[in-house]
């Protein structure tokens, strides 16, 4: 599977700046360890927390923990999700952007910086 993370930063002055990265990876996996695919930087993120794996029409994201995570707003521990869905891990926004050709899943992660 072809991944594609794109690290959004917004700093107080409101100017963006993205950085993307692109991995051929089996599954996508978020937590605190720094092993994992996407590292959040929180003592709130279990060490290994998601699992994002291609299924036949999508990926499924189910917790690796016993915390859940939300998808659009509503609490799960296992989901589908879709280009457009947000989702929220520990406070930490990702969201589902469309792939760029030969990517097979996208996701955009929200950094607020504080220096202008």
């Amino acid at each position: 599977m072809q991944f594609l993370l794109r690290k959004v930063t917004k700093t107080a002055g409101g100017v963006e700046a993205h950085q993307d990265s692109v991995l051929n990876l089996d599954g996508v996996t978020i937590g605190r360890a720094p092993n994992q695919t996407i590292h959040l930087f929180s003592t709130g993120v279990p060490l290994e927390h998601l699992r994002i794996t291609p299924i036949r029409n999508g990926f499924r994201v189910k917790s690796l923990s016993s915390l859940s995570f939300e998808v659009n707003g509503k609490r799960q521990r296992n989901a589908i999700i879709n280009i457009g869905d947000k989702l929220n891990v520990s406070g930490h926004q990702l969201t589902v952007i469309e792939p760029p050709d030969s990517i097979d899943l996208a996701l955009s992660l929200c950094e607020e910086n504080e220096t202008q």
